[in-house]
C-alpha cells in the first residue's frame, strides 16, 4: 500500500524553522552588538534575553534537524506516492535547506559543554 504524505507541507515547515532561526540570530547579533557599545544601549537586551535567545535557537536547531530527519525518512520510502522527478525535487529542497542551517553551526556555538 502506497503512502500519501504531504511533503511540500512538511519542506514549507522546514523553510519556515530555518527563517525563525534567521530571525533569531539576527536578534542575537544585535545584542552582542548592543553589549560592547561604549553608551547606553539603544534596546536594553538584557542577559536574561541574550539566555533566552540562545535557547531559542538550540531549541529551533534540535526542531530543524528532527523535521529534517523525518522528511528524509519520508523520502527514502518506496511506497511514497510521487514521480521520481517530484522525489528528486524535494530530496533537493531538503539537503538545500539542510546545507543552510549546517553552515549556521548552531549546535558548536550555542550548544553548552
Amino acid at each position: 500500500m502506497a503512502i500519501k504524505i504531504d511533503v511540500d507541507a512538511a519542506l514549507h515547515q522546514l523553510a519556515a524553522t530555518r527563517n525563525r532561526i534567521f530571525e533569531l540570530l539576527e536578534w542575537h547579533a544585535l545584542s552582542r552588538q548592543e553589549q560592547k557599545q561604549p553608551r547606553p544601549p539603544i534596546f536594553d537586551l538584557d542577559t536574561v534575553t541574550a539566555d533566552h535567545i540562545r535557547n531559542d535557537l538550540i531549541e529551533m536547531d534540535d526542531l530543524f534537524l528532527s523535521l529534517d530527519l523525518d522528511i528524509a525518512q519520508v523520502l527514502d520510502r518506496p511506497d511514497l506516492e510521487c514521480t521520481p522527478r517530484q522525489r528528486d525535487r524535494w530530496r533537493r529542497c531538503r539537503e538545500h535547506l539542510e546545507e543552510q542551517v549546517a553552515r549556521l553551526r548552531i549546535s558548536q556555538r550555542f550548544k553548552r559543554r
